[in-house]
């Protein structure tokens, strides 16, 4: 009997150090909720369904992890590397019932491709900029960044951009003969009022 006696002395003694370790730690469920032993416990200002989903007392937007240190969100274009926004992309390609499922790594990959062609057309045009001696980004340096890129001008090739202009041209053949690089200028002709005058 004595040896039944500690056995159930033992179970007893880890029943009592299980409660102490719930009720000074919480419960971290699926890494977003947080369950503590107070508001499990009576806490009536707390609804059923918040209580379900580990919202107690705190507010929905902190999370906290185990440790009780606040952590910040982080946003999926944060966890992507990337500086242009994934939720708004996945959004767009949503409302545009293109399919009828979007993952989130095709929002990620398109917006990924979207900063990367943006980044590259603002790279050449600043490029663009400089060389003209220019402080001031206009349409006209992002037009010539585009067309004497060659994969860029095969992409854009349909695409107007106003207040572009076009890229500066002569043909070879409008050249004088000859050494000079100066392009012919067209006869100007004189009107019959003029000759007569």
């Amino acid at each position: 009997m004595a040896v039944l006696d500690d056995l159930l002395a033992k179970k007893e003694d880890n029943a009592k150090t299980v409660m102490k370790t719930v009720k000074s730690y919480s419960i971290h469920l699926d890494g977003y909720a947080r369950l503590s032993f107070a508001s499990t416990q009576g806490n009536s200002t707390t609804s059923s369904s918040s209580k379900k989903r580990g919202g107690g007392n705190r507010p929905p937007h902190e999370s906290v992890r185990v440790d009780g240190f606040k952590q910040k969100r982080v946003s999926k274009s944060a966890r992507a590397g990337l500086q242009f926004p994934v939720t708004k992309f996945h959004r767009l390609m949503k409302e545009a019932h293109r399919a009828k499922r979007v993952t989130q790594s095709a929002a990620v990959y398109l917006s990924a491709v979207v900063e990367y062609l943006s980044a590259e057309i603002l790279e050449l045009s600043g490029n663009a900029c400089r060389d003209n001696k220019r402080k001031r980004l206009v349409p006209r340096h992002i037009l010539l960044a585009v067309k004497n890129d060659e994969e860029l001008d095969r992409m854009c090739s349909k695409v107007t951009i106003r207040q572009g202009g076009v890229l500066p041209f002569v043909h070879p053949v409008l050249f004088a003969k000859g050494g000079n690089a100066v392009p012919l200028r067209p006869v100007r002709r004189l009107s019959e009022s003029q000759s007569q005058a």
